[in-house]
This record gives C-alpha cells, sequence and structure tokens, in this order.
C-alpha cells in the first residue's frame, strides 16, 4: 500500500461509523460512474478538497491527527 493511501486510510478509520458509511457510498458511486458524471464527480470531490482546515496547530488534522 502506498504512503498516500495508508494517508487515507488513517483518516478514514478515525471516522464514525456513519461517516464511513457515507464515505463508502460516495466511493461506490464514483467508482460505479461513467464518463462525464465521473469527471463531474470528481471535480466535486477536488473542489473539497480545496477547502484546507487550518485550525489551532495544537489540535493537528481534524482527518489523519497528524
Amino acid at each position: 500500500m502506498t504512503d498516500r493511501a495508508k494517508l487515507v486510510l488513517a483518516g478514514f478509520v478515525k471516522l464514525s461509523s456513519d461517516d464511513q458509511a457515507e464515505v463508502i457510498d460516495e466511493l461506490n458511486r464514483y467508482i460505479q460512474a461513467r464518463g462525464t458524471i465521473k469527471k463531474s464527480i470528481q471535480e466535486g470531490f477536488e473542489r473539497e478538497a480545496g477547502r484546507v482546515c487550518l485550525g489551532p496547530v495544537t489540535q493537528g488534522c481534524p482527518c489523519c491527527g497528524r
């Protein structure tokens, strides 16, 4: 497993069960999508990922805990 995949998995396991279920649903929707729909979903994810949380340094990353 790559370091990037490990980082995503580390963030995923720290989510609540409800949040994990939402992530799984979205991943399945993305995997099953075709062509332009898949591209549209990807662009939406990228827009959301562009919002970086720079909260207090002492709390670390809300995704991975670093």
